[in-house]
């Protein structure tokens, strides 16, 4: 009995079509650290030489001609208040579209980290209170609420200096 009902849904199991993306068909680049779904249903790339958005038909490249502040995206975030952020081996940034009719289409807006935090960002977080954590191959490091401009502290994590790599 059980064999003849696993049988039966093997037999009507729906076969989604898989598409692969490249560079041929737009993509930025080959090499993808992150993939993001925005709330739009728009996806997002994050790759070795910038950001490809797909729409469902085509891509969207942004890099450092854009305004991208390097090359290497390795994670992305789209925060509660609908903001995208952006870690880079050059720091973080945060993204927002502009008009079609403007120039470059997208604006890069780099948050300064504390010296010490390094510039190379490997993870974003979004807390339940709004802030965001951000990961450096140095430390960890949290945004200062309601600072204007955006500002960064590291945090300090009690790590002896002989666990570290």
């Amino acid at each position: 009995m059980l064999l003849g009902c696993v049988t039966a849904f093997a037999l009507n199991a729906v076969h989604l079509p898989v598409k692969t993306y490249a560079t041929a068909d737009g993509l930025v680049h080959n090499s993808i650290h992150r993939i993001l779904r925005d709330f739009r249903g728009f996806l997002w790339f994050g790759t070795a030489e910038g950001i490809s958005r797909f729409d469902g038909y085509s891509f969207t490249n942004y890099g450092t001609a854009e305004g991208l502040p390097h090359p290497n995206v390795v994670d992305m975030l789209e925060t509660r208040s609908g903001v995208y952020c952006i870690a880079t081996g050059g720091g973080i940034c945060r993204f927002a579209s502009r008009k079609p009719s403007e120039p470059n289409g997208a604006t890069f807006t780099v948050a300064p980290l504390p010296p010490a935090a390094g510039l190379e960002v490997r993870s974003l977080a979004e807390g339940h209170d709004g802030t965001l954590w951000v990961g450096t191959t140095q430390g960890l490091c949290r945004s200062v609420r309601r600072a204007k401009p955006e500002a960064f502290e590291l945090v300090e994590l009690g790590i002896h200096p002989s666990y570290t790599a």
